[in-house]
């Protein structure tokens, strides 16, 4: 569970072909009969087997067609594989309870944040995101502890490592800020000022987040929960 957003740390043209020349046609009229040129030739291309059998032709037509659809299932193959190579820039790694991963934790304003199996941080609201200008976030566990670290696009800063403590009781995940360190700046923090989230299973409303969090003992380290 990551600290509140609130906390504040400082297409070219197809070329026109002219039409053939026209040419005048002229017609033989012999007694009874009359011939005229035919107006038009329809001529199917074809290549002849080995066997040397018209029947054993294959049209150009269709190769063209199982080329196209060929293209299009490698076009599709590749973009699947670009896309799973492909890293999110938020993450998470090391040793962490069980009871974390897969989960939707919810805060006092119900927003969300899952640790998915697979690695990576996701958010129902990235507005903190956008504010903080960050370009990667990555969280370390080593539960009970973990590094929060952040890189961001901001002219204020650039880097910012939040050491945090947690603990889940019951259905309410604490985490305890214990230091910043900004751009290299190290700060401890003491004022035991907690955040909660509170399991998916827990959670129908801004309601039940403040019933969780107050019917749930408080790790000895939190003196409060923000919000509450």
């Amino acid at each position: 569970m990551l600290p509140s957003s609130g906390q504040e740390v400082q297409q070219p043209d197809i070329p026109h072909y002219s039409p053939q020349p026209s040419y005048q046609t002229h017609t033989q009229t012999i007694p009874q009969q009359q011939y005229q040129v035919p107006q038009n030739q329809y001529v199917s291309t074809q290549f002849t087997s080995s066997g040397g059998g018209g029947g054993g032709g294959v049209n150009v037509v269709v190769i063209v067609a199982v080329i196209a659809v060929v293209g299009i299932i490698l076009a599709g193959v590749l973009y699947v594989w670009a896309s799973s190579l492909a890293s999110s820039p938020y993450t998470w790694s090391g040793e962490v309870d069980s009871r974390v991963t897969g989960v939707k934790w919810y805060d006092s304003e119900g927003d969300w944040e899952l640790e998915t199996h697979d690695g990576d941080l996701e958010f129902s609201n990235d507005q903190f995101i956008e504010e903080m200008e960050l370009t990667s976030v990555h969280v370390e566990y080593d539960w009970p502890y973990a590094t929060i670290e952040y890189e961001s696009d901001s002219s204020d800063w650039s880097t910012m490592e939040v050491e945090v403590r947690n603990q889940i009781n019951g259905d309410v995940w604490f985490v305890l800020m214990t230091s910043v360190t900004l751009d290299g700046d190290y700060t401890s923090l003491d004022d035991g000022a907690c955040f909660a989230g509170i399991h998916e299973d827990a959670y129908y409303g801004s309601s039940s987040w403040r019933s969780e969090v107050g019917n749930t003992a408080w790790p000895y380290f939190c003196d409060s929960v923000d919000d509450y």
